[in-house]
């Protein structure tokens, strides 16, 4: 439903060298590579009317969140983490 808001994961500049140490070659390799494409992102969701809200990913949590359902820390999980935080999920 596109009044609902869409959680779209937000990686600090500070810890984004850890995150791209958690995913590999998954992340693009400079920051400001990424906030580009998150801006993209963010843009073409507003765009097509949702109301993005943006999820600040916490690395240590980010960590819990792979390790207790043993998934891969990568790019769609970063989404599937801001989309439970946004559902009110504690790690």
């Amino acid at each position: 439903m596109l009044n609902e808001p869409y959680p779209l994961p937000f990686l600090g500049r500070e810890d984004y060298e850890t995150f791209r140490g958690l995913n590999g070659s998954d992340l693009p390799d400079t920051y400001d590579e990424w906030f580009k494409l998150h801006s993209k992102q963010k843009l073409d969701r507003s765009r097509v009317g949702y109301v993005v809200k943006e999820i600040q990913v916490d690395p240590n949590e980010f960590v819990r969140f792979c390790a207790t359902r043993r998934i891969v820390p990568n790019g769609d999980s970063l989404l599937k983490f801001a989309f439970g935080k946004n559902a009110g999920e504690n790690y």
